[in-house]
């Protein structure tokens, strides 16, 4: 069976921390166990099982010991993705494969802007321009407006 987990780690990131998230999506329990260590061999066995699995950790901001946290990756088993600001992130992780996010031309950002209102708001002349500075601030990254 596939199985597919999406998680954001961000800047507060923790192994204890990305182990819960780990856990939680895959039904164990390891809140009886503080040993980092120990829940990281709890994990790995689990995950050892677990054929074509794809792990996605986005907003990574560091580079993550992921044996630390119990996870290994093979072919057979499980793919890690990360998604990163930053090109020595993924450097430091190994990647093999670097896709970057290709940046949105001014209207396009604004458009997106707008579609994200859903329609709920109209805004006004003092307010559009605010907004559209706000979406040159972002510099055309989706993720950012």
């Amino acid at each position: 069976e596939d199985v597919f987990f999406w998680l954001t780690v961000s800047q507060e990131f923790t192994i204890k921390r990305l182990q819960e998230k780990i856990a939680r999506c895959l039904g164990v329990d390891l809140s009886d166990e503080d040993d980092e260590a120990i829940r990281a061999g709890r994990l790995n066995r689990f995950l050892s099982q677990m054929k074509n699995s794809v792990l996605i950790l986005d907003d990574v901001w560091e580079k993550i010991d992921m044996l630390k946290v119990g996870c290994t990756f093979s072919v057979e088993c499980c793919r890690l993705i990360i998604t990163t600001r930053s090109l020595e992130v993924c450097n430091q992780f190994g990647c093999k494969k670097v896709i970057q996010v290709v940046k949105l031309c001014k209207d396009d950002a604004w458009k997106l802007f707008v579609e994200t209102l859903e329609n709920e708001t109209e805004l006004g002349p003092q307010v559009e321009e605010i907004a559209k500075s706000m979406t040159e601030v972002c510099d055309g990254l989706p993720l950012a407006l």
